[in-house]
């Protein structure tokens, strides 16, 4: 018969196997973890992301209510200066149509917001 069959199998590699899983097991444990503070950390970007898109649009928009503010206030003007529309019987065309001053919509007015 076989006499390697009949002897025990030494128990050293098995406690190496073993501590091996432990060391495997806990170098995953480690890398759940910091992937769970990356994850974490993510979120609080995502959360933060709108504030980020209406600042970057009002930054983007600021300049551009500037100019139309600007050009709100020369057509203010424009009508202030012009004189009054001629009689019926003058040679300026009755056909042109006015426009009332620029006013800046609603949505455009800046908001207050609180801090």
């Amino acid at each position: 018969m076989d006499s390697k069959r009949d002897q025990p199998q030494p128990t050293e590699p098995v406690s190496n196997e073993r501590h091996g899983d432990a060391e495997v097991i806990r170098l995953l444990k480690q890398r759940i973890s910091e992937l769970e503070g990356e994850i974490e950390a993510y979120n609080k970007l995502l959360a933060e992301l709108p504030d980020v898109f209406e600042l970057r649009f009002q930054q983007r928009l600021e300049p551009l209510m500037e100019r139309y503010q600007l050009l709100a206030e020369q057509v203010d003007q424009d009508q202030i200066e012009r004189p009054q529309p001629a009689l019926p019987g003058s040679s300026e065309p009755d056909n042109v149509v006015r426009f009332p001053g620029l006013r800046l919509p609603k949505f455009l007015q800046k908001r207050q917001r609180s801090a």
